[in-house]
């Protein structure tokens, strides 16, 4: 006969196979035994014998679940309403309230969850997740820019390197798979890869002194520092600071070198040469295949730009994605250097 599971109050406790069916159980039974290192057994032991501030406190899931929530709930309005135009934002805030249910198990959702239909069209979803999850952080968190080593976690989602970016995936598969979709990390990948490409295209990179200039514009550059202590942002501003200190981060933690980055877009005779000022011309499909990003990804900031102040400045940095697509339009078809 098995022993009795008891709590910390000695309280023996009934094991509720149903908790693991809530997606922030299967969040804290991810992040207890793939990041804590846990067996599925003893960590399948502390929660269900532990309360959910417990488990809070070791797994540390609900700021990014909360940080996520409104802009899948904007998503979930929009497939679910059928129709390709933001959904008022009552509408919006009821489903963020559902959702939020769902999520941590209070009730909602129990015979008939909301469904995403993860096909080529939505499977970008949680990739633009991941990154208005990042933009909020920094945001957020103006305080860790000189408490840690990890300055170039403060620049756009598009330099930290998808390792970086992918680390709150953890707290989100789950969710995403308890709607209905299967998430494809390889894919996601690669729709990464395609931002990242196409922000340097737009964005005129070239070289790594090309890069150094553009972060070293600070907030103008990134619309998510507006707020930052001016001691902070001085060093931002500083082309040495950015070139000695945070271009060797993005480098050997972020999306790597300048070179390394343009062979994926150009020949590597032009990669290596900043002195050729022209960038090839992306296929159609990668064209469309961005294109449906941004699209979607601006559909849903639409949607509760009106929600707070915060969201108001990350729907600059959608705009400036949405950017990304002009300008490739705009280019020249028969530039030199394309890799088909």
């Amino acid at each position: 006969m098995s022993e009795d599971i008891r709590n910390d109050k000695n309280e023996i406790v009934t094991p509720t196979n149903d908790k693991f069916a809530i997606p922030y159980y299967k969040i804290a039974l991810d992040v207890l035994t793939q990041k804590m290192g846990l067996s599925t057994e003893d960590a399948k032991i502390v929660i269900n014998t532990s309360s959910f501030e417990d488990i809070e406190s070791e797994v540390n899931a609900k700021p990014t679940i909360d940080t996520a929530i409104p802009y899948i709930a904007a998503f979930l309005s929009n497939n679910n309403n059928g129709t390709s135009q933001p959904n008022p934002k009552k509408f919006i805030e009821t489903i963020e309230d559902e959702l939020s249910d769902f999520i941590y198990g209070d009730g909602a959702y129990e015979t008939n969850p909301p469904t995403l239909s993860f096909n080529t069209e939505w499977g970008f979803i949680p990739v633009v997740t991941l990154l208005y999850v990042h933009d909020m952080w920094v945001k957020n968190h103006p305080e860790m820019f000189n408490a840690r080593e990890k300055k170039y976690q403060h620049l756009p989602g598009e330099l930290i390197g998808w390792n970086e970016l992918s680390t709150d995936l953890i707290f989100l598969k789950p969710i995403f798979e308890s709607l209905g979709g299967k998430v494809d990390e390889e894919y996601l990948h690669e729709l990464y890869n395609q931002l990242v490409a196409t922000f340097f295209i737009q964005k005129n990179i070239h070289s790594t002194e090309d890069l150094v200039n553009l972060i070293s514009k600070g907030e103008a550059f990134y619309p998510t520092l507006t707020g930052y202590s001016e001691d902070d942002l001085s060093k931002i501003h500083d082309p040495e600071f950015v070139r000695s200190v945070i271009i060797p981060q993005i480098a050997n933690k972020g999306i790597g070198t300048v070179e390394k980055v343009r062979e994926k877009i150009v020949a590597p005779e032009i990669a290596k040469d900043p002195k050729l000022e022209t960038v090839s011309q992306p296929s159609s499909k990668e064209q469309e295949g961005v294109a449906k990003i941004i699209a979607n990804e601006n559909i849903a900031l639409e949607a509760q730009k009106n929600n707070d102040d915060i969201v108001n400045t990350i729907m600059k940095l959608a705009q400036n994605r949405a950017e990304l697509i002009n300008e490739i339009k705009e280019m020249k078809k028969n530039q030199p250097g394309r890799l088909d």
